[in-house]
């Protein structure tokens, strides 16, 4: 038998070898094509962040600023009537000054994230400045001075001349638990999620029979991006000066006045003039009367109340929001884009009155003294980045389904509607369910299948 000779063995191993490293390599080179890919990604994903958290703080400071005038407005108009109660055309003047500032701040702060967007390098968002110009037609501005829709929206055409690069974001529909204003029913009928309405809407699953069961579509948002979230109480002098309670809220007494005054470095408020000693006279009269005359004040609106949004379970939070920080009021919310990576960055101002968070009392004293970034997730639910296809279904497409079922061609939302009414995807979905409904395991706190946010912020 002839012996293999050594030379040809170790060939044979050599080629082996060669093999295995080859395999090796390919490995190897994927590992770092994958890396560089992870890489660029966080990267992306870190300049994005590094462009839009400049502009949500910019916009807040422009509310903080408009806040404190309006505040020191407040002030003012206490201060002129209490001095001298002739001053009452005076003083409510000061109160048109209070709502140009409601109006005009916010356009400020959309102008000023404009401006931080472009100098951190964000790249224009396409349709934007189409959408804000539509929006503007649903912008309402109740009880306000004569012309105030003519002048928001002459002072909008000017941010409106060039690319919009930070877009303001607010729920379309607020308040609203319409499934039509919910994206996640959206993406779980084109995705084919049973598991979905298994959490959210079995029974409406099970129950649906056309698109009249959705309910009536609320009405759109007429509220100003960057709001205030501040409005007008008739409260006369005297009313000031009580330490009573109101229906709902406790009023602003004139000792938390006196302390913001003191903290502006204005003396207090003057007490009330003694009265007659000779019982109430002419001049007592017109001063009682004057002192209880209704004066428009500026006060917290509704969105002014304690942070419930950052108790819930969809956030990672497990400590107490501190006491000085626990009011939502008045915030900003923005979707800026860079590398064609989405950003949303939220912020809103801080501050205290007296030492108290602001709305211990529903009079508006100003004292925003500080800015913050807080999660876009601890707003408004209903919040989702600038997406042109999303809005355009919200704002145009929705309130037509709702009304006769008709959906628009192109749409891939309106798609998703077409398929929700075939009822081969409802029996299948119940089918499934009933079968396999079991089996779903509740998602981690989040929009996305492994928790989180399907967006960055």
């Amino acid at each position: 038998m002839t012996k293999t000779p050594i030379w040809y063995r170790l060939r044979q191993r050599c080629g082996q070898a060669v093999v295995l490293l080859l395999a090796v390599l390919m490995v190897m080179v994927a590992l770092v094509f994958w890396m560089i890919d992870t890489h660029g990604a966080v990267l992306a994903r870190l300049k994005a962040q590094d462009a839009g958290d400049p502009v949500a703080l910019a916009a807040a400071r422009w509310q903080a600023a408009g806040l404190n005038l309006c505040g020191e407005l407040n002030l003012i108009h206490a201060y002129m009537l209490a001095d001298d109660l002739a001053n009452l055309e005076a003083a409510a003047a000061l109160h048109e000054l209070q709502q140009r500032i409601t109006l005009v701040v916010p356009v400020l702060a959309l102008q000023a994230a404009q401006v931080v967007a472009q100098r951190n390098d964000a790249q224009p968002l396409p349709e934007a400045r189409e959408f804000l110009r539509d929006c503007s037609h649903w912008v309402q501005f109740p009880d306000f001075y004569e012309g105030a829709t003519e002048d928001f929206r002459a002072a909008l055409e000017v941010v409106l001349r060039d690319e919009i690069y930070a877009y303001p974001i607010s729920p379309v529909f607020p308040e609203s638990d319409s499934l039509l204003g919910n994206q996640d029913f959206y993406e779980a009928v084109l995705a084919d999620d049973y598991c979905w309405f298994w959490f959210n809407a079995y029974s409406f699953l099970e129950s649906y029979r056309d698109h009249h069961d959705f309910g009536r579509v609320p009405e759109i948002s007429t509220t100003l991006f960057f709001d205030f979230s501040v409005s007008t109480r008739y409260r006369s002098l005297s009313e000031l000066r009580s330490d009573g309670s109101a229906a709902e809220q406790t009023p602003a007494t004139v000792e938390q006045m006196n302390d913001q005054l003191r903290a502006l470095g204005h003396p207090d408020i003057p007490p009330p003039p003694p009265p007659s000693h000779n019982g109430m006279n002419g001049a007592d009269t017109v001063r009682w009367i004057e002192e209880h005359t209704l004066q428009p004040w500026m006060v917290y609106g509704s969105l002014w109340h304690p942070w419930e949004q950052m108790r819930r379970s969809e956030l990672p939070i497990r400590a107490e929001v501190k006491p000085e920080f626990d009011v939502l009021g008045a915030y900003t919310a923005v979707t800026v884009a860079k590398n064609d990576f989405p950003w949303m960055a939220g912020a809103k101002p801080f501050g205290s009155v007296g030492g108290e968070p602001p709305r211990t009392g529903d009079l508006l004293l100003g004292g925003f003294d500080a800015v913050r970034l807080v999660p876009v997730d601890g707003l408004e639910a209903g919040l989702r980045p600038f997406e042109p296809a999303w809005y355009r279904h919200l704002y145009f497409h929705v309130r037509g389904y709702s009304q006769n079922g008709q959906t628009i061609d192109g749409c891939r939302y309106c798609r998703a509607l077409h398929k929700w009414d075939t009822t081969t995807f409802r029996v299948t979905a119940s089918s499934w369910l009933t079968l396999h409904g079991h089996t779903c395991r509740r998602p981690k706190p989040g929009r996305s299948e492994t928790g989180g946010s399907t967006y960055a912020h």
